[in-house]
């Protein structure tokens, strides 16, 4: 009894523990997620209806550049995070191997930002000439719409506060 009572806990923590705290892996199918560390804590995809969506696109607006988008928002107890990194002038048929800037999407370059809401205050960090990040694609398949890659930026509020999203990955379906 006592060996099944011990068997019993360890179970019970082993299936009690998450792996919220670990990054995703990049498999180069679509199914590896994405995720990132927020000045040191691991942020993923989280919530229910339109939050903790994950969406990755790439786009073109009315007679613009074509762009690629990937963003995710985490919402737990009216706390609302959001990423987002935009790259322009993306080569559509295959960007396997290319980098990217973040900068100032102000001087229409590629940009990130980082948006924080709680109770519908928002704050909102963003990515400038100074204040920067880079944006690798690792894996692009354009016929299974499959694209991997990574990401890191440093952003901004119009406080002069400063945020640092690292080790930044993602395996997803391109919508």
């Amino acid at each position: 009894m006592k060996n099944f009572l011990i068997f019993s806990l360890i179970s019970i923590f082993l299936i009690g523990c998450s792996k919220d705290d670990e990054l995703t892996e990049i498999k180069y199918n679509g199914y590896g997620g994405i995720s990132s560390k927020l000045n040191g804590e691991v942020l993923k995809p989280k919530g229910g209806g339109i939050f903790g969506n994950t969406d990755c696109r790439i786009d073109q607006d009315t007679n613009g550049p074509v762009f690629f988008s990937v963003s995710y928002t985490n919402t737990n107890n009216n706390i609302f995070k959001s990423i987002r990194i935009v790259a322009l002038d993306v080569p559509y048929e295959n960007m396997t191997g290319q980098t990217y800037n973040l900068k100032s999407e102000q001087n229409i370059e590629s940009f990130a930002n980082y948006n924080l809401s709680i109770d519908f205050d928002e704050n909102l960090y963003e990515t400038n000439s100074i204040q920067n990040g880079e944006l690798k694609i690792l894996f692009h398949d354009r016929q299974k719409n499959i694209i991997g890659g990574t990401f890191w930026f440093d952003a901004i509020n119009e406080n002069g506060e400063i945020i640092k999203v690292t080790d930044g990955r993602f395996d997803l379906f391109i919508n």
